[in-house]
């Protein structure tokens, strides 16, 4: 461990980069958390709950955002490689607390990524569903392709008018 590079990165800068690692690893934790709140919130019928549970996320993912930007500035004047370089980097590969973290925090990214998305997923669902019932409402004729006859007619040959004309 007496490589010249090693020797330029010191023990207080190690103490920085996982001081900085960390408290980005907390805020990516806590959108975890609000992440899921999410989920639980959008079975509920309580629209307000819903809106402050966003408003709390979009908080969490803006304190993030700014964490990974200090760290990334930080390692750029330490002028230590941003992407999956940084695990080879004699400097790191020297420091296997770092190596952790760094996985950590690569790990919970990916985890908050496939929560979002499948966060999306549903509330695209939801939507689709609160349109079609809209539809219903407002007596549009359904649009189904399975509701066709073998002559390309439609089997609800309804105009009347829906439940809010009544």
């Amino acid at each position: 461990m007496t490589d010249s590079a090693d020797l330029r990165f010191s023990e207080h800068q190690a103490t920085e980069l996982a001081r900085l690692i960390l408290d980005e690893l907390a805020l990516a934790r806590l959108l975890q958390h609000r992440l899921h709140q999410e989920f639980s919130l959008l079975g509920d019928a309580s629209p307000q709950a819903l809106a402050d549970s966003a408003k709390q996320k979009s908080a969490t993912l803006s304190r993030l955002n700014r964490q990974a930007n200090s760290r990334l500035e930080w390692m750029e004047l330490q002028q230590l490689p941003l992407a999956d370089a940084f695990l080879q980097h004699p400097t790191i590969a020297a420091r296997p607390q770092l190596q952790q973290l760094w996985q950590q925090l690569a790990t919970q990214y990916q985890t908050n990524s496939n929560l979002s998305g499948q966060l999306s997923e549903l509330v695209l669902k939801n939507r689709r569903r609160i349109q079609k019932r809209l539809e219903i409402l407002r007596g549009q004729k359904d649009r189904s392709t399975i509701l066709y006859t073998s002559q390309g007619t439609s089997q609800l040959n309804r105009s009347g008018g829906g439940y809010i004309e009544a």
